[in-house]
C-alpha cells in the first residue's frame, strides 16, 4: 500500500495477474512444441487440449512432476487461481501442492493436498498474502502427469508501486510549481508567504554484477538457500517442498506392494466349492487367501500380483552435510547464479539482472 500526502491521490493498489507472460518452466515436457510450461501464463484459460493452451509434462507420467513461474522480483501475492484441463484427465490435479518462494524457503499455500471431486468449480482459489518471487505447483506422493490450463498470481508487484511513485512524483512537482507561482504573485502584491521546504534525496541505483555459480554440494545432496548449507536425504527418500529443517523434509513415496496368494488346497463339499474360513474359491477348483493386510487384485490368482497392500509415504528429516553457496556476493534463485553489488551499495527487491538491483543508501 502507498500512502500519499494531503491533496495528492495515488492509485497503486490495483490487483494484477503477476504471472502473465512471465518465465515458466516444468519438470519435463510432452514434446518440444506441445504442452510447454509457458502456456499456463499466456492469459488463455481454455482447458481443451486442442486449443493449444494446456501444459503437459512427460507422457506416461513422472514422479512428483512440477511447474513453476518466476515473478521477476518480489511481489505481495494475494491469491493464486488455477484452471484445470477440461476435455479429459481432470483428476491429474489430485495430490496438488502449491508453494511460494519467500526468499528463504518454499512455503506451502494449501494446508490440505488438493483432491479432485466431481462438480468442482474452476478456477481453484488459494489465499496467500505473502511476499514472494516465485510460485510452484507439484504433484506429491504419486507418479503422474501435470496439466494446467492457466495459473494466475494475483497481487501487487514492486515494479507497479515504482510506477505509482513515479506518477506521484510528477504530481508533487506540479503542485510545487503551482505553489512557487502563488508565492511569486504574493510577493508582487506585498504579501509575506512562508513556504515549508521539503528536502528530498533521490536514491542512487546501480546494476549487480554476476560473479559465478554457487559451489556444488556434491553427491546426491542439495543446496538450501535459506540455511546456506548442503543437505541430503536417506537412500530411497526424495526431497519435498517442506522446510529443509523440518520433520517432513524427505519422503519415501508410497505405492502398492504386490505378492502371491496362499493356497488352501482343493475345494470340498458337494460341488467342490467349499473352502476353509478366510479362504476363497477359484474356478480352477482350489481355495486361496491373501496374506494379512493384503487385498485381492484383478491379476490371475496364481500370479505374483494376485494380492496388494497399500504402502503409505514415509517422511523423515534431512541430514545437514556442510556449507556451500557463493564464495562472495549473494545467490539468486531465479538466475541460479551468484551476484554482488558495488562497494557501498545494498541489494534491493528489484530484479537482480535489472538496472535497480542495488541501491546506495543516503543520509536523510
Amino acid at each position: 500500500m502507498l500512502t500519499c500526502l494531503g491533496f495528492l491521490t495515488c492509485n497503486v493498489n490495483a490487483q494484477l495477474n503477476l504471472a502473465l507472460g512471465k518465465r515458466a518452466k516444468q519438470s519435463s515436457n510432452y514434446n518440444s512444441t506441445n504442452g510447454l510450461a509457458r502456456l499456463a501464463v499466456d492469459g488463455n484459460t481454455n482447458g481443451n487440449w486442442n486449443g493449444k493452451s494446456v501444459t503437459h509434462t512427460k507422457d506416461g507420467g513422472t514422479l512428483n512432476p512440477w511447474w513453476r513461474v518466476d515473478l521477476d522480483g518480489y511481489s505481495t501475492i494475494k491469491e493464486i487461481l488455477i484452471w484445470n484441463r477440461t476435455d479429459c484427465c481432470k483428476k491429474r490435479l489430485d495430490n496438488l501442492v502449491i508453494s511460494v518462494y519467500t526468499g528463504q524457503r518454499w512455503e506451502r499455500v494449501n494446508k490440505n493436498i488438493h483432491r479432485f471431486s466431481p462438480g468442482i468449480q474452476y478456477p481453484l482459489k488459494f489465499r496467500v498474502n505473502k511476499k514472494a518471487n516465485a510460485v510452484k505447483l507439484q504433484l506429491m506422493n504419486s507418479k503422474g502427469i501435470l496439466s494446467l490450463a492457466e495459473v494466475q498470481v494475483i497481487g501487487n508487484s514492486i515494479k507497479d508501486i515504482e510506477r505509482g511513485l513515479s506518477r506521484t512524483g510528477k504530481t508533487i512537482k506540479k503542485a510545487a510549481d503551482a505553489a512557487e507561482r502563488e508565492t511569486t504573485r504574493g510577493i508582487n502584491k506585498g504579501i509575506t508567504i512562508v513556504e515549508k521546504g521539503v528536502n528530498t534525496i533521490a536514491p542512487v541505483f546501480a546494476q549487480a554484477t554476476p560473479v559465478g555459480t554457487p559451489k556444488n554440494c556434491g553427491g546426491n545432496s542439495v543446496y538450501d538457500i535459506g540455511t546456506g548449507k548442503c543437505w541430503s536425504c536417506p537412500s530411497g527418500y526424495k526431497r519435498t517442498v517442506a522446510a529443509v529443517t523440518g520433520p517432513n523434509a524427505c519422503e519415501k513415496p508410497g505405492g502398492e506392494r504386490l505378492t502371491k496368494t496362499i493356497s488352501g488346497g482343493k475345494g470340498t463339499g458337494l460341488l467342490g466349492t467349499d473352502c476353509r474360513p478366510g479362504y476363497f474359491w477359484d474356478p480352477n477348483g482350489k481355495c486361496y487367501k491373501c496374506p494379512n493386510g493384503y487385498n485381492r487384485t484383478t491379476h490371475p490368482v496364481t500370479s505374483n500380483k494376485a494380492c496388494s497392500q497399500k504402502v503409505n509415504s514415509k517422511f523423515i528429516r534431512a541430514k545437514q552435510l556442510g556449507s556451500a553457496g557463493c564464495n562472495r556476493g549473494f545467490y539468486d534463485i531465479g538466475t541460479g547464479k551468484c551476484w554482488t553489488c558495488p562497494s557501498g551499495y545494498k541489494r534491493t527487491t528489484f530484479a537482480v539482472n535489472g538496472s535497480k538491483a542495488c541501491e546506495k543508501p543516503k543520509n536523510r
